[in-house]
C-alpha cells in the first residue's frame, strides 16, 4: 500500500486507503476484446442484420452453413487463423432467403423475417 499522504493516522489514514483503492483500479489493465465481441446483431424492418468483423479474410475463405436451426460461420486463413461462430436462429427467420456480403473486412448476413400468416377464419357447418 502506498502512502499518498505523509500522515498515517486519523482521517489521513482513511484518505490514504480510499486513494489506494482508487489508484489500484486505475492500474488494472483493460482486457482486450475477444473474437466473440467482434460481431453485432441489428434489427431491421425486413428482419435482422448480423455483422461480423473479419479483416484479412477473402470471400473464398469464409463458409456459412445452416445446421439444426443454427447459422454456422467459419473463416480460415494462413495469416489470421481460424474463426468459428454459431448463432441459434429463432422460428421467425426465413431460412430460405438468407444472404451474405463481404465488404472491406465486414461480413453482413441478412436474416429476413418470415411473413406472418393470418389465421384463417371460416365457419364450420353443423350437420
Amino acid at each position: 500500500m502506498r502512502n499518498i499522504l505523509p500522515w498515517n493516522q486519523g482521517i489521513f489514514a482513511d484518505i490514504n486507503t480510499i486513494l489506494n483503492r482508487t489508484l489500484s483500479q486505475i492500474d488494472t489493465p483493460v482486457p482486450t476484446p475477444s473474437a466473440t465481441e467482434k460481431h453485432a446483431l441489428y434489427s431491421t424492418p425486413q428482419g435482422w442484420a448480423l455483422r461480423v468483423d473479419l479483416p484479412g479474410y477473402e470471400k473464398s475463405e469464409i463458409t456459412i452453413s445452416l445446421e439444426d436451426n443454427a447459422l454456422k460461420l467459419s473463416a480460415a486463413n494462413e495469416n489470421r487463423g481460424t474463426t468459428d461462430l454459431s448463432f441459434a436462429l429463432g422460428d421467425e427467420v426465413e431460412t430460405t432467403d438468407i444472404n451474405a456480403k463481404l465488404t472491406n473486412g465486414v461480413l453482413e448476413i441478412l436474416l429476413p423475417k418470415k411473413e406472418e400468416v393470418a389465421p384463417e377464419n371460416k365457419t364450420i357447418a353443423v350437420q
